[in-house]
Parts: structure tokens; sequence; C-alpha cells
């Protein structure tokens, strides 16, 4: 068999065709032979591009985030947070397929994840307190998402929710944020005390 001049894949072939498996058949059925079905080949043929199912599916959930449509930048990373937050939220509502994904452990960094750790690092907070409250801030946008998707599923009202998610999701974390502030204050005036009594 002749070697084609042109590689049959491509790194975006197969996550641009990773993506429209995992919109039509979700998580639960993806693999890399259904994958390499759609490619029109072997399936040994992606591993020349990505060593397993999860690097795809990470490069893939990375690939669909992109599209989160980000506000303008803030002074103020609470503003930022709710209002990034909620546009997060507007695509995985749009695409119910990443939810699963997610759920299951796959979080890739995306461009808000790193603007809002440089603008906690600006606040202050220091290295250790910060993965924790991304975390935090991530899952609750995630489970958000999760809500109104499965329960549009199972309203009769055409689909619809009756209760206003974005609006919830809004002020629950600006609650989270400020009893977070406020923790990590009375731990570094704690931290400031014990020093104090040290020295």
């Amino acid at each position: 068999m002749v070697r084609p001049k042109v590689p049959l894949l491509t790194v975006d072939t197969v996550i641009l065709a990773a993506v429209e498996l995992l919109e039509a058949d979700g998580h639960q059925h993806f693999s890399l032979r259904n994958l390499g079905a759609k490619l029109n080949v072997n399936s040994a043929s992606i591993y020349h591009h990505f060593l397993n199912k999860e690097e795809i599916l990470m490069a893939a959930v990375r690939y669909t985030l992109r599209e989160i449509a980000l506000p303008p930048a803030s002074d103020d990373w609470k503003d930022f947070v709710c209002a990034s937050s909620i546009a997060y939220r507007r695509l995985l509502v749009a695409k119910p397929f990443l939810i699963p994904i997610m759920l299951s452990g796959v979080r890739p960094t995306t461009r808000a994840y790193a603007i809002v750790d440089t603008m906690l690092t600006d606040a202050g907070i220091p290295d250790q307190w910060r993965p924790e409250i991304l975390h935090t801030l991530d899952n609750s946008v995630v489970a958000s998402a999760a809500v109104s998707v499965n329960a549009a599923k199972f309203n009769l009202d055409g689909g619809q929710t009756h209760i206003d998610h974005e609006a919830l999701l809004t002020a629950v974390l600006r609650l989270q944020m400020q009893e977070m502030e406020r923790q990590f204050a009375q731990h570094a005036s704690l931290g400031a005390a014990r020093r104090s009594r040290r020295s």
C-alpha cells in the first residue's frame, strides 16, 4: 500500500470529529472505535496524535470551552467571576454533552480560569488557597448547569425551568466569594497574631 503524501489525520480533524461525536451520542457512547469509523481510519491511527481516549476528551472539551463569551476585563475579580461564570454556564447548557465529562473529572484550564487565577494573585490570595477557590467556583457553575439541563428534561412546560438558575448561581457565587474572603482574612490575621507572639 502506498503511503499517502498528505497525512489522513491531523490533530484538528480528530478533535472536531470527537466534538461532533460527543454532541451526537454523548460521553457514554464515545469510543476510539466510533471515532475511527467517523474519520474512516483504523482507530490505531489516532494514537499517532493522542496517547489515549482521555487525552482526546480533554482536547475536545478544551476546544469547545473556547466558545465561552468572556466579559470585558474588570478591576473587581468578583464581578469578573460572576460574569464569566454565567457565560461558562450558558455554554454548558447549550452543549450539555460537556456536563458529564466535566463531572467525570475532565477539567482543562480555560482562559477565564487563568484570568481569575491572576486576579486572585493580584488580590493577595496565596498559591495554596487559589486552586481550592477556583475548584469551588468551577464546581458551582457545572452543578448549576447540570440542574438546569436535568430540570428541563423532566418539566412538562415545554422543557422550561421554573427557577432563574442564572440569578441563583450569581447569588451563590457572591456568597461564596464573600465567605472565602472572610475566611482568608481570618486566616491571615491568625497567622499575623501567631507571628507577633513568636517575635
